[in-house]
């Protein structure tokens, strides 16, 4: 018998796999380089723990906008949003994912990444 197991934890502190998760601030933000705009949204679990991601809205590179802009219409379909137009962040605050996560490490460490938005079960309080 083991004291603890730490097998699926990364040094993020959140475990791969499904969680449900709640926006619980959103901020558009301008890149380093100044040339473009993310929404920086900040998730919090329902299990503890919380974590960002961004999503493009603004790039020189359109690819970029595209990953980006994808991304959101997953989420906001996920979460039930009323509509897919967004006029404001504060539209996102309050939304609600079942996500599936994964670690990934690039070369600046170990980060969250959002691999499936699903509906998140009515029920579950958080």
């Amino acid at each position: 018998m083991s004291l603890f197991d730490v097998t699926n934890v990364s040094s993020t502190g959140i475990e791969d796999g499904v969680h449900t998760a709640s926006i619980n601030s959103a901020e558009v933000k301008t890149t380093k380089a100044g040339n473009g705009e993310y929404i920086s949204v900040k998730w919090e679990l329902a299990s503890g723990g919380q974590f960002y991601t961004m999503y493009t809205i603004k790039n020189p590179n359109q690819k970029a906008v595209d990953i980006g802009l994808g991304e959101l219409k997953r989420m906001l379909t996920a979460s039930g949003a009323k509509s897919m137009a967004i006029g404001g962040v504060d539209e996102l605050l309050g939304l609600r994912c079942q996500l599936t996560l994964a670690t990934v490490t690039d070369d600046f460490g170990d980060k969250v990444k959002i691999k499936k938005y699903a509906k998140a079960a009515a029920a579950q309080p958080f």
